[in-house]
C-alpha cells in the first residue's frame, strides 16, 4: 500500500515512463545524504563544478535551468544515490526510476556522463553539500 502522497506521485510517474516504481516504504524511509563537509574536498569539487560547466544547467536556490535546482538535493536523495548518479549517469537512466523520472521531467535532456573518478565524485558531493548548507546561489 502506498504510504504518502509523495510515494504515490513517484509510483505514478514511474509507471507513466514505463519503469517499475520503487517500493513506497523505501521512498519514504530513504535517509537523506549526510556528509560532514571537508573544506578541501569541497574546494576541489567547486573547481570540478566550474571545469564541467555545471552552472549552465544547475543552480542552488535560483530555480531549475536545463536541469534541476540542487537546493535541498542533499535532503531529497541519499548520498549513495548521489554518488552513483554522478559516476554512472547513463546506467542509472536505464534502471533507476528516480533518474528516469528526472529525465522525463526535464524533457528528455540527459545529464552528460563526465567520466568522473570516485574521488572526483566525492569532491562534488562535498561541494554540493557545502552549497546546500551555506545557501549559496550559483
Amino acid at each position: 500500500m502506498i504510504q504518502s502522497k509523495t510515494s504515490f506521485l513517484y509510483a505514478l510517474a514511474a509507471l507513466a515512463v514505463g519503469v517499475a516504481p520503487l517500493d513506497a516504504q523505501a521512498i519514504d524511509s530513504a535517509a537523506p545524504a549526510t556528509v560532514t563537509v571537508d573544506p578541501s574536498l569541497a574546494k576541489r569539487g567547486e573547481n570540478l563544478w566550474r571545469k564541467h560547466h555545471c552552472a549552465q544547467c544547475h543552480t542552488f536556490g535560483k530555480g531549475a535551468l536545463i536541469g534541476p535546482d540542487l537546493r535541498g538535493v542533499a535532503h531529497r536523495r541519499t548520498v549513495v544515490w548521489l554518488r552513483q548518479w554522478l559516476r554512472e549517469t547513463d546506467r542509472m537512466l536505464q534502471s533507476d526510476s528516480t533518474a528516469i523520472l528526472l529525465l522525463a521531467t526535464f524533457g528528455g535532456v540527459r545529464m552528460p556522463t563526465h567520466g568522473l573518478s570516485w574521488s572526483e565524485v566525492e569532491e562534488l558531493v562535498h561541494f554540493i553539500t557545502r552549497e546546500n548548507e551555506h545557501g549559496a546561489g550559483r
